[in-house]
């Protein structure tokens, strides 16, 4: 109804300013056409750019944004108590109040999300940051790192990321953005390695935090049988080990119902306060099957006490010390590259092998999978124009339109500085989506004209000429509706920031590649079948 009343009665006689920007255009395409050649190098120079762009932008998994929250966790000595835990956390608080950017913060100690059992020497930080700051929440990050150091120097382990990197983690399974795994056969050999490689991966470049990510246990006191004990006693591991446990936990003699429970009454042996080592290896007594008379333990076994035991955990039945590094920037190919280079100079023992995991690792099979849709759509898009067309030089020319528009999208994430991550790749699905169906207009409308016109470039130039008004409708509407996400003006647009980028930049690169460079190639294709 709209167009209806603002429609004119007749039709319109005076030009509007397009028409002659049209007209050039058609003299211009007409002349080159006899220098159609020139098409080719330019793709092969386009073909070659893309996969210079390709190995030198940054790549990373998800885009980095100023979330306005912080998590700092933290791990103790083991053996710290809960008491002195808190006391050494407050100190950290205190930090956290006399920082201007913080609005405030919530502490835990000794339990998790992510972990069904916490040690008390265990915790961290939920920090909520003023919406108003002069700082971002990478600045203040850096400058909590350093004070939190400073304040607590017995620190094992210290990280501070924003939230959604820390939930993430935990859904995905992912110890850090990038984890480096140590397999071997000695878990006290792996732990020690682990630390001596922590020191060779700090001063790398870009690299902010590496923590040994090994959770210790309470002290333990280890007791080994030695060799001669059943052939002189008769006490072997099974013997020894249910001993020693009646004697600590009790044997059960009967049990008393209390409702629909049964409750068991154990037997506890009485023992002195005393060390328990000097306990172990000088008063207990255990019977021994051979002599028919109880003896010291210390006959049979030797004992030993262990301060820091290692919850060493496996992967596919492997011990395995797992370091946990942080990253500044977004340049996560460039940080494992580097990674990688120190692992290969480290000179670890031929019985240790690395691994490296994380996001990092998520993001190479995230590549990977989107690789397959990309190539996938494009076996599909190509069949479909050959069933449409029935054109081999029409479907052709259309798909080299396609894979030379990633140029562009290449060419904006470099010129801006941004990373190739998982948004990114999801633009370049949405730019290949709408310049198909560019392309598809254009050449459709060549096809209709066939019958009406011999002669060739005429029908090409035709043929743009009534679709280049749609065209750059089309591509100058979508790229300028996503200029404040690539600005990204507005609360949470930076997270689409390097897909609005990768969008912008391709859909302004396939003006040029639909209106110059294809209808140069697909001519120079019709005189190439001539010959």
């Amino acid at each position: 109804i709209i167009a209806f009343v603002a429609l004119p009665n007749e039709p319109k006689t005076k030009k509007d300013f397009m028409e002659p920007v049209v007209g050039q255009y058609k003299n211009f395409l007409i002349k080159m056409m006899n220098h159609a050649w020139i098409s080719v190098p330019i793709l092969l120079s386009a073909f070659a750019l893309s996969f210079v762009l390709y190995k030198t932008i940054p790549s990373t998994f998800l885009p980095k944004w100023d979330e306005g929250n912080v998590v700092v966790d933290m791990v103790l000595p083991p053996g710290t108590s809960l008491g002195q835990s808190r006391d050494e956390f407050m100190t950290v608080g205190k930090i956290l109040d006399n920082t201007p950017e913080v609005k405030g913060w919530t502490l835990r100690i000794g339990t998790s999300l992510g972990q069904v059992s916490t040690q008390p020497n265990q915790g961290d930080f939920l920090v909520t940051l003023k919406k108003k700051r002069s700082r971002s929440s990478f600045e203040v990050i850096e400058k909590l790192r350093h004070e939190i150091e400073s304040a607590v120097p017995n620190l094992e382990e210290l990280g501070l990321s924003q939230v959604l990197e820390d939930r993430l983690g935990d859904i995905m399974g992912a110890d850090a953005p990038i984890s480096v795994h140590l397999f071997g056969p000695n878990p006290d050999e792996l732990i020690q390695q682990g630390y001596r490689l922590k020191e060779k991966l700090k001063p790398i470049k870009d690299i902010e935090e590496v923590n040994v990510l090994t959770s210790y246990a309470s002290p333990a006191i280890n007791v080994r049988l030695k060799d001669n004990a059943y052939a002189r006693y008769g006490v072997d591991e099974q013997t020894l080990a249910t001993q020693i446990r009646t004697m600590y936990y009790g044997s059960v003699v009967a049990s008393v119902a209390q409702g629909e429970k049964l409750i068991n009454i154990r037997v506890l042996m009485s023992r002195p306060r005393v060390d328990p080592i000097a306990y172990l290896q000088k008063e207990l007594l255990i019977f021994s099957p051979k002599l028919g008379k109880n003896i010291p333990l210390s006959y049979v076994a030797t004992i030993a006490y262990k301060n820091k035991v290692a919850e060493i955990t496996h992967y596919n039945l492997s011990p395995v010390c797992i370091l946990g590094i942080r990253f500044m920037g977004n340049n996560m190919s460039a940080v494992v590259g580097h990674i990688k280079e120190t692992l290969a100079s480290a000179k670890l023992p031929s019985n240790i092998t690395t691994d490296i995991s994380g996001f990092y690792k998520e993001q190479q099979q995230s590549f990977k999978e989107m690789g397959y849709v990309i190539l996938f759509a494009i076996i599909i898009i190509f069949t479909g124009l050959l069933l449409n067309f029935s054109s081999l030089r029409t479907s052709f020319s259309i798909l080299i339109a396609l894979l030379v528009t990633l140029t562009g999208v290449f060419l904006a994430l470099k010129l801006t500085g941004k990373p190739l991550d998982i948004t990114a790749f999801m633009g370049m699905l949405i730019v290949l989506s709408i310049v198909i169906n560019n392309n598809v207009l254009i050449y459709d409308f060549y096809h209709m004209n066939i019958a009406g016109d011999t002669d060739e470039k005429k029908r090409i130039v035709d043929a743009i000429a009534v679709r280049i008004r749609p065209v750059l409708m089309t591509m100058f509407s979508n790229a300028f509706a996503l200029l404040p996400v690539a600005l990204a003006i507005g609360s949470g647009t930076q997270i689409i920031q390097d897909m609005a980028i990768a969008i912008m930049g391709g859909l302004f690169f396939a003006i040029v590649v639909n209106l110059f460079v294809i209808p140069l190639f697909f001519y120079w294709l019709k005189r190439f079948e001539r010959v």
